[in-house]
């Protein structure tokens, strides 16, 4: 996982987050496992979320692991009384050594599996910049 941490700062170019805090929530994974999905093993009935954690990348705190769990927990409760259904995956929204991990973090600790796919190919400063936005 520590390649991925360095493979994403290189891919982001600069955004995504820093190394540390990338670094620093994959410690807080140590013990943990994950379930990874292909896309292959989607379908249309399934609910999907993004996870991302926007800021720049000097602004890392302590308290990112209990503030992305906090945030999961909202998008559970939304899905839910929503759309009636429990979410099936989760993902990463681009690339970088801290979006790319945080995924990883909330998937160790709720259980719901992190689905394989890059929504941009890279970090990007606003969300309409994503391959998502132009469906």
């Amino acid at each position: 996982m520590k390649n991925v941490i360095t493979g994403a700062a290189f891919l982001g170019s600069g955004g995504g987050g820093s190394i540390q805090a990338g670094k620093a929530l994959l410690k807080e994974c140590r013990g943990k496992s994950f379930t990874l999905i292909h896309k292959k093993e989607m379908d249309d009935s399934m609910l999907i979320c993004s996870l991302a954690d926007f800021g720049s990348i000097s602004s890392f705190e302590s308290g990112q692991k209990a503030a992305l769990l906090s945030a999961c927990s909202a998008m559970k409760e939304i899905a839910e009384s929503k759309y009636g259904k429990k979410i099936s995956a989760i993902f990463p929204i681009e690339t970088g050594p801290e979006n790319s991990i945080a995924p990883v973090l909330v998937s160790s600790y709720t259980g719901i599996p992190l689905l394989d796919v890059d929504s941009a190919a890279r970090a990007v400063p606003a969300l309409n910049l994503l391959s998502l936005a132009r469906s």
